[in-house]
């Protein structure tokens, strides 16, 4: 089995990450390998991190604090998740109120019915 991105920010193969890239699946993924390298290298050299300028541990712990590697993570975890629809609805719910804002939704339950797709950084044209 492929080795996963890194098991706290990213527990994904490139395998199962590959069907949510619609662009440059191959750019994306290097992004986050060469992320998850330095910060693991780095911690290798330095396991305490006390005296050690900030300015120096900026790039190797980036994913420490890169939402693109949250937003992945969250995202992919609530879709493959089993109750993901339950998921998504509260999730909703909490950020635009009890109904979708949409013509012709009247329930979030509609708005998530279907063969839902997840996308992670889609391009989306500006008009």
């Amino acid at each position: 089995m492929e080795d996963i991105i890194d098991k706290t920010y990213l527990p994904f193969t490139t395998d199962e990450l590959k069907p949510h890239f619609l662009l440059d699946f191959e750019g994306q993924i290097k992004y986050y390998r060469e992320s998850a390298y330095r910060y693991h290298e780095f911690m290798e050299k330095h396991p305490k991190t006390d005296g050690i300028p900030l300015k120096a541990a900026m790039i190797p712990r980036q994913i420490e604090k890169d939402e693109r590697f949250w937003t992945i993570t969250a995202t992919k975890s609530i879709y493959d998740h089993q109750s993901r629809t339950n998921m998504l609805k509260q999730l909703l719910i909490k950020a635009f109120g009890l109904t979708p804002a949409i013509a012709n939704l009247d329930t979030w339950e509609k708005c998530l019915d279907g063969d839902l797709q997840l996308y992670n950084e889609a391009w989306l044209p500006l008009s």
